[in-house]
């Protein structure tokens, strides 16, 4: 029985090592996040063996694909995620390490044709076999390039004359790898980057709600800006500093621009949706919309300024505009008594959270740094 099978592992690599939780925890969200867009397009009917970190282990047993198609399928994968990246930059929030540098993460693959040997484990199938090795060991390789599609000799020994004869932005390069176990290995890459130019903008995001005006009122914390925005943004731990919040339900463990969770308090809930965030050297202002159980919509506008070592955090809280309009007179007009009276108990709420937010912040930060008193480090 032929066991003779295409395998294909796209590999993404770029993120720098990183040493906080967050960063850490964000870094592997948004890996598994760009897998999910590659394994989407998958057009070639392509089987998944195995998720190995940040990359896909794809065979294909039987008669290979040709070189149009494969190089289509890579193609393919690689401009949707370039895509999917840009949409990640124009809805970020978060300022970690992770979050700032995925823009700058980057796609290559690698294709041979070999044997295999499929080992039934649970629901998946495991392959074994040296041919499997060999790609693996062809992820790093000598290329002076981030960007490619890496064919071996084997599998473009498949391929009939004049095959090549392809787009115009595909070109073959020569490479020779000396790898142990396997002796002198020859392939060829073609490579990926002059398709940036045709990665899709990321469509526009919606309007920036305009600046809310005169804040409420402003608080001094006494720990970094980025460390203070971290804590804001994260929305899982609101309950850790919120009076009366029972429970937080995620949408998604990573904090974007109409990302969304919903804070459970013992009476009513409130349904948070972020709406912008904007980032300056010195300024971060964060905006979010909470629609509560109990009949009213407001939105909640936070700018986090550095000053002398410390954070100053401004907030605002108004009515969100929009929902449906009585048309009886009497009827709105007790509708807009009854929300200015709910709109002024949301800012007498939120002052108190600021200030346990506050307690919090400088609490976590004298725990984790040891600053205790005084200003705390830039």
């Amino acid at each position: 029985m032929d066991n003779s099978a295409l395998i294909f592992l796209p590999d993404i690599s770029g993120f720098t090592k990183f040493v906080t939780h967050t960063e850490i925890q964000h870094s592997r969200h948004i890996v598994a996040e760009l897998l999910e867009t590659v394994m989407r397009a998958n057009s070639l009917g392509l089987k998944i063996s195995e998720l190995e970190g940040d990359a896909v282990l794809y065979y294909r047993p039987g008669d290979p694909p040709s070189l149009g198609e494969l190089v289509q399928q890579a193609r393919q994968m690689f401009l949707d995620f370039h895509a999917h990246l840009r949409v990640i930059e124009r809805d970020r929030v978060c300022q970690c390490g992770a979050c700032k540098s995925a823009s700058h993460l980057t796609m290559k693959f690698i294709g041979h044709y070999g044997s295999i040997e499929e080992t039934p484990i649970g629901t998946f199938t495991k392959l074994i076999g040296s041919d499997v090795i060999l790609a693996h060991v062809l992820l790093k390789n000598s290329i002076p390039a981030h960007e490619y599609l890496l064919l071996t000799e084997k599998y473009l020994d498949t391929q009939p004359a004049g095959s090549r004869n392809l787009d115009e932005w595909v070109t073959f390069k020569p490479n020779d790898e000396k790898l142990e176990n396997f002796g002198e290995v020859r392939t060829e890459y073609i490579p990926l980057t002059p398709l940036r130019s045709q990665v899709a903008d990321a469509p526009p995001g919606g309007e920036y709600p305009a600046d809310a005006g005169e804040p409420d009122f402003t608080i001094s914390v006494n720990a970094p800006l980025l460390f203070v925005h971290d804590i804001l943004t994260d929305n899982a731990r609101k309950a850790e500093y919120a009076t009366g919040v029972k429970e937080i339900k995620l949408d998604t463990p990573i904090n974007r621009v109409s990302a969304s969770h919903t804070c459970v308090f013992e009476d009513f809930e409130v349904h948070f949706v972020t709406q912008h965030s904007q980032a300056k050297e010195k300024e971060l202002r964060y905006v979010e919309r909470g629609d509560a159980t109990v009949g009213l919509s407001f939105v909640t506008d936070y700018k986090l300024t550095k000053h002398n070592g410390k954070t100053i955090v401004s907030v605002r809280t108004i009515r969100a505009r929009g929902g449906e309009q009585a048309r009886n007179p009497l009827v709105r007009w007790i509708a807009t008594i009854r929300s200015g009276i709910l709109i002024r108990a949301v800012k007498r709420s939120s002052r108190k959270r600021l200030e346990a937010f506050r307690e919090y912040v400088e609490r976590v930060y004298a725990e984790q740094h040891g600053a205790r008193g005084g200003q705390a480090p830039v």
